[in-house]
């Protein structure tokens, strides 16, 4: 939901938060945060960084093919 044409809304909390657990968060905290974000007006969520395949496991939330 973009309420100004002009400004583009990001949440990278999840991506950022990531760093104190190692990104390993729990399923429900995940679809919690995932439903409570939707009341906001926020147009993207970023769960975790996009880049190439990693070789070393970094928790299910830092890689995002």
């Amino acid at each position: 939901m973009n309420v100004n044409n002009d400004l583009i809304l990001l949440d990278c909390s999840l991506r950022d938060g990531g760093y104190y657990n190692n990104w390993e968060f729990e399923e429900s905290f995940v679809d919690h945060y995932r439903k409570k974000i939707k009341t906001l007006p926020i147009d993207y969520l970023e769960i975790g960084y996009h880049n190439f395949t990693q070789k070393d496991y970094r928790g299910k939330y830092f890689f995002t093919p």
